[in-house]
């Protein structure tokens, strides 16, 4: 499985609670069956949001 590195400026929330994290995580979502996506971004604490199993 390819996998794919993601810089993001939109602090990483679950659920996602505004406009911006709301579009991005479905993309990072659909994206995630076909790679496996590290996403690098703020957090209001520190969480760990994972969108696959990383196979």
């Amino acid at each position: 499985m390819r996998r794919i590195l993601v810089l993001n400026l939109f602090p990483a929330a679950r659920p996602p609670i505004i406009g911006g994290q709301i579009r991005y995580f479905h993309l990072y979502d659909k994206l995630s069956n076909y790679y496996d996506i590290t996403l690098l971004s703020q957090s209001y604490r520190r969480e760990k949001v994972v969108f696959s199993n990383g196979l």
